[in-house]
């Protein structure tokens, strides 16, 4: 239902009855990640919902947070009908100072990703005649986009002709819940390409690709990378001490923040 002029008034005037009596932060400043409580007290009466930073807040109350940089902390009131004011706002320090960087290079990550393709693809080899060979060296690329992998692979099936199945994959990179390591795939697509001259596939042909696609490369490969390179990434934040803040692609690494 749409807002009346009468209904945008009333939200106007019940705007106008809330103000701000206090807006705190314990402690005064702290270093990235660590947490501070804000603490507000509003005055007024009537229907609102109050945000802090967007987030749906009581109208008297505390919320802890964790800053990595320096951030501004923002107390509005909506009353509906689109209707807000901002009631105020508390800026928290952060002390970057102690805040040192480590890299994984693109070639470990490369390695790192062969890797756990080659030992998947070795693994379901060796419990089948239906073979998956890879057609050219697996690709990888970091970049400020993410991790760039291309799997150009080949399934050998007995008395038909072997399709090329093309993995394309992009990583991205984070930090997660309780500072930790996230790792996750931002894209993900597999093409099956037979043969130009192929006409008619039975349904038992498609059936051993479907068990390719799943069982090794969406089930093992495509697994076993996000956990190696979660594990990898893990390794190098824990060589310097102090809180993770932030993780990122770069041109050629990924740049891993302590503070």
């Amino acid at each position: 239902m749409a807002c009346t002029p009468q209904m945008i008034l009333a939200a106007i005037e019940r705007l106008q009855s809330f103000r701000l009596v206090s807006f705190s932060k314990s402690p005064a400043s702290t270093r990235p990640g660590q947490p501070v409580t804000l603490t507000w007290n509003v005055d007024g009466v009537g229907n609102a919902t109050f945000k802090l930073n967007g987030i749906t807040v009581p109208k008297d109350g505390s919320k802890v947070v964790n800053p990595i940089a320096d951030t501004t902390y923002r107390l509005t009131v909506h009353t509906g009908c689109n209707v807000s004011r901002n009631l105020g706002s508390i800026l928290v320090n952060v002390d970057e100072s102690s805040c040192r960087f480590t890299t994984i290079q693109e070639t470990l990550v490369r390695s790192q990703v062969i890797t756990a393709v080659d030992d998947s693809i070795q693994r379901y080899n060796s419990g089948t005649s239906n073979d998956l060979r890879k057609r050219t060296q697996t690709q990888v690329e970091v970049d400020t986009n993410g991790i760039t992998i291309r799997l150009r692979l080949e399934a050998s099936i007995n008395n038909f002709p072997d399709p090329d199945i093309d993995v394309d994959m992009r990583i991205g990179v984070g930090v997660g819940p309780g500072n930790s390591v996230s790792v996750f795939y931002s894209s993900f697509s597999i093409n099956v390409d037979w043969p130009a001259w192929v006409t008619a596939i039975s349904l038992g042909i498609s059936k051993i690709v479907e068990e390719i696609v799943e069982e090794v490369i969406e089930d093992k490969i495509k697994k076993r990378i996000i956990t190696d390179l979660q594990t990898k990434i893990t390794e190098a934040a824990r060589l310097l001490p102090g809180t993770l803040t932030s993780i990122q692609t770069i041109a050629d690494a990924i740049r891993v923040r302590i503070c």
